[in-house]
């Protein structure tokens, strides 16, 4: 979800091979794909078949395992001085029954819908699900990753009226209707090798607007690129919230201040 309409436009001039050096991102990325071959392979253990992305997958032949895969991904962005911290972390993980998820269908993969009243060439809205899981009811419900900086009840307030969480949601109710359960935030504390997985507060009103407000965006997003906008004449959102980020200060903070 956009914060910043300017610093949306500033980010398409980014580096992103930097960007994903940085700690935080770099261990969230390190976890992830430890956490999608080590779900993989539990999926086809306890099911015989696991869905990644858009391909079927009925044996562990076609991937590798979460120890092979996380220094691989560490190599590529060269950021292998958080391996250590990740893999620690994941040997504690998988070796705790209470902790594993056991009703994984499918992981890394994407939700559709296409939006109304946007052109046919922008209407399509995708987002990425880390893991889809089906519980014995027959219930659907969306987890996703997150390395947590602490283990509070803080953390399930702050992801409440999240974009990518209401985009989960507003996606699961559209595809699954009463068969979808919600979307589950899957916590990891690497520090302390701590993990659980909740529901997310629930916010009706908010999931049931989430694709109004996405148009509206769009729509706007359009307009400024038809009028083919310098990046500074589109909207800021001032805030301390915004400008400083839970990550540190916006990368674009400096081009604000001083152009």
């Amino acid at each position: 979800m956009v914060q910043c309409l300017r610093a949306f436009k500033l980010d398409q001039q980014k580096d992103w091979a930097a960007l994903v050096k940085r700690p935080p991102l770099a261990q969230g990325e390190l976890l992830h794909i430890g956490m999608a071959h080590f779900y993989a392979g539990v999926a086809i253990d306890r099911r015989g078949q696991v869905w990644v992305g858009a391909r079927k997958y009925e044996d562990k032949a076609g991937f590798y395992t979460w120890e092979e895969a996380i220094p691989i991904l560490a190599e590529k962005y060269d950021i292998s001085e958080h391996v250590p911290l990740v893999m620690a972390f994941m040997y504690e993980y998988v070796q705790k029954p209470s902790y594993l998820l056991n009703d994984v269908i499918a992981l890394e993969y994407e939700l559709q819908t296409h939006l109304p009243r946007l052109p046919a060439d922008r209407d399509l809205y995708t987002q990425r699900a880390d893991l889809i899981c089906k519980d014995d009811q027959g219930r659907y419900y969306i987890v996703d990753h997150k390395k947590v900086h602490s283990v509070t009840s803080r953390t399930f307030d702050q992801f409440t009226l999240d974009g990518q969480f209401l985009g989960y949601a507003a996606l699961g109710r559209k595809l699954w209707g009463h068969d979808f359960r919600g979307v589950f935030l899957h916590r990891c504390h690497l520090e302390s090798k701590v993990a659980d997985c909740r529901p997310i507060n629930s916010a009706p009103e908010a999931v049931t607007g989430h694709f109004s407000n996405l148009v509206a965006w769009e729509r706007v997003l359009i307009q400024l690129e038809q009028e083919q906008a310098d990046p500074f004449d589109y909207p800021a959102s001032t805030s301390e919230h915004v400008c400083h980020g839970k990550y540190g200060p916006c990368d674009h903070i400096n081009k604000c201040r001083y152009g």
